[in-house]
């Protein structure tokens, strides 16, 4: 049995530094004293498949950002 790899792709996002303090801060690993490992990994997958579930549920000519 074979098992495959995903190949994952790289983004550089720049955010509000308010707004990425904040998910720093609802992330936060009290032990290791930084973000949880893989949080906003997690986060940003969750928040962008349920975008693009409302996206193909839309109109077509409606953008619901």
């Amino acid at each position: 049995m074979s098992s495959r790899r995903i190949a994952y792709v790289q983004w550089k996002v720049t955010l509000d530094p308010t707004l990425a303090a904040r998910v720093e801060s609802a992330n936060w690993d009290p032990v290791s004293r930084k973000p949880r490992y893989g949080s906003r990994k997690q986060l940003l997958e969750s928040l962008l498949r349920e975008w693009l579930e409302r996206q193909e549920g839309a109109s077509p000519n409606v953008n619901t950002l």
